[in-house]
């Protein structure tokens, strides 16, 4: 078990590395081939992690943390045809290689943990009309390795430590449409995504998520609008009847808001936004109803400084058991001393209380501080060097962690 739960707590964090290929530069493009818009980048990173798996020596399943440092690869290539007002086609590439130096100890098996690679590849066709009406559609398809943890996934104290493959699509058609002459602005979408494991051990958790969203929103100040928006998630199993110690079930569901942003000063702009959630799941006594909402404000200070403070409230389907319930507040302060150099301090802290048949609640936080360069005095090349502080505190001690990050990142983007 304790050779499952240290792979485990790689799994969130090697998953939040990737970037994803849609992460293009706004603005006008460099480089050209023919109308055709061309945005390679590359980004290259080295994190020193005092505690790589997230573990906690002291819980009941007693792992040694680990301490490494490891590097990243992530070279990524976005193609945009632009045509009309507001309309474009574009497709995008992304690779991203990960590399362990190799802190572990004798019972991880370092040629697994050693090297591995990630995928994803999106296209996009947006088509706006001088009346107002507009349509897009978009797919991402990802295909990442996961070292996923047993106390998101599995139980099992015999499960193969190797690394766990993930195909996970998105397909998102949506439509817009402004009233002539109105401030009244009508946007509604919807998203088919779903999940496949490689692994014959993970396939009851393979699944397809129908999740159908509509907003409308009403302008009554030039920069202040009230909204009022609605998405549904109704997920389905594909292998109800695979083997687990994690029984898994359908689950139809809602979500709700009502709320207003915009400027609140001539520097400050905010949102304010609560509503409703529901989980319902098939053939179990889990239930989830609970209300949601958001409130941020974000001050610009100067050009050179802003501010951001904020909180929210929010209910999600969950891997480990049937659903969690997550509150949060964060703050991030960004100054610039010259057009070069600028830093960054922030942070936030959580509360997530997770639901029967495996309930309990972890609390934390996550500061950072960060020094950014531009070598150039251009956007196109960037570097990073900062430090990060995580610690969580959990009802069962094998949940709880704490971890110090030190990281150097480059980024080159045409």
């Amino acid at each position: 078990m304790s050779r499952i739960i240290t792979a485990a707590a790689a799994g969130a964090l090697l998953a939040a590395l990737i970037p994803g290929a849609s992460q293009a530069a706004d603005g006008p493009a460099r480089l050209q081939a023919g109308p055709v818009e061309v945005r390679p980048s590359v980004t290259f990173s080295a994190i020193y992690d005092d505690n790589v798996f997230k573990v906690n020596d002291s819980g009941s399943f007693s792992v040694d943390p680990v301490e490494d440092i490891y590097f990243t690869l992530n070279p990524q290539l976005n193609l945009r045809l632009p045509f009309g007002t507001n309309s474009h086609a574009s497709a995008g590439y992304a690779w991203q290689g990960v590399k362990y130096t190799g802190g572990f100890d004798g019972n991880i098996d370092t040629t697994i943990w050693d090297t591995f690679n990630n995928h994803e590849v999106f296209g996009e066709f947006s088509l706006r009309l001088n009346n107002g009406f507009g349509i897009g559609l978009r797919d991402d398809l990802v295909r990442k390795n996961l070292f996923v943890t047993a106390t998101e996934l599995t139980f099992d104290e015999q499960a193969d430590l190797r690394p766990i493959g993930l195909v996970h699509n998105e397909f998102k058609p949506t439509l817009v449409y402004n009233l002539e002459d109105s401030n009244l602005q009508f946007d509604a979408g919807y998203i088919l995504s779903s999940e496949r494991f490689s692994a014959q051990t993970y396939t009851y958790l393979d699944k397809n998520i129908h999740a159908p969203r509509g907003r409308i929103s009403y302008r009554f100040f030039p920069k202040t609008a009230a909204f009022v928006e609605g998405e549904g998630y109704f997920v389905r199993y594909l292998d109800s009847e695979a083997a687990s110690t994690i029984q898994k079930n359908d689950a139809d569901g809602w979500k709700a808001w009502l709320g207003a942003q915009g400027a609140v000063t001539s520097r400050m702009t905010a949102i304010l936004a609560l509503g409703w959630g529901r989980l319902d799941y098939e053939n179990s006594a889990a239930r989830a109803s609970t209300w949601l909402g958001k409130l941020e404000f974000n001050e610009k200070f100067s050009e050179r400084t802003r501010l951001t403070v904020g909180g929210a409230r929010e209910l999600y389907d969950s891997y480990s058991t049937s659903y969690y319930v997550s509150n949060r507040g964060y703050a991030e302060f960004w100054h610039a001393f010259t057009p070069i150099v600028a830093a960054a301090v922030g942070g936030n802290v959580f509360s997530n209380r997770y639901s029967e048949p495996y309930a309990r609640t972890d609390w934390g936080f996550l500061a950072s501080v960060k020094g950014e360069f531009r070598p150039l005095s251009e956007d196109w090349l960037k570097v990073n060097l900062g430090y990060n502080r995580e610690q969580r505190e959990s009802d069962f001690d094998w949940f709880s962690y704490e971890t110090n990050q030190v990281f150097l990142e480059v980024e080159a983007m045409l």
